[in-house]
């Protein structure tokens, strides 16, 4: 009788080590087979942007960013997308922000059907758009360039 109720428990205990593993990779969005490819696209920058930051494509999210590198110049952002989401030539790819607290995303508009399939295995070049942190630094030196050009007026009167 005693032999049974340690099997339980050590059945009890190991299942429940596995739910938790289990639930652990679940909620970390892991899965065995992903259908999901690459995509490799350079901004001129990837300020904001993070690891893991979600992807739309046609303002649905169909992936995230996997990397953000340097190289040559620019910034080297590789994305996983869901096979679901096809992309044709002509296909354009922007950081772009949503929330007043200047959150980054990747917005790609997918191109024209009509166009052909896109080479994904070729990087695309994509823009960055300014956010409100970057337009208020933008706006903050043209406003110093203001006072120092009204100051300079007021002394030539």
């Amino acid at each position: 009788m005693k032999r049974y109720s340690e099997l339980a428990v050590g059945i009890t205990v190991i299942l429940a080590l596995i739910i938790l593993f289990g639930g652990l990779l679940w909620f970390k969005g892991y899965a065995i087979r992903r259908d999901t490819y690459d995509l490799t696209v350079f901004f001129p920058q990837a300020s904001g942007l993070a690891k893991g930051d979600p992807v739309e494509v046609a303002g649905v999210v169909q992936g995230s960013v996997d990397d953000i590198a340097y190289e040559k110049g620019r910034a080297r952002v590789g994305i996983k997308l869901s096979r679901n989401a096809e992309l044709y030539n002509g296909t354009a790819a922007v950081i772009a922000n949503y929330g007043i607290m200047g959150q980054k995303f990747v917005a790609m508009d997918p191109g024209q059907p009509g166009l052909g399939k896109l080479d994904v295995t070729k990087p695309l070049v994509g823009r960055f758009d300014p956010g409100m942190g970057e337009m208020m630094t933008t706006m903050g030196g043209s406003l110093a360039r203001s006072d120092t050009l009204l100051t300079r007026i007021n002394h030539m009167l």
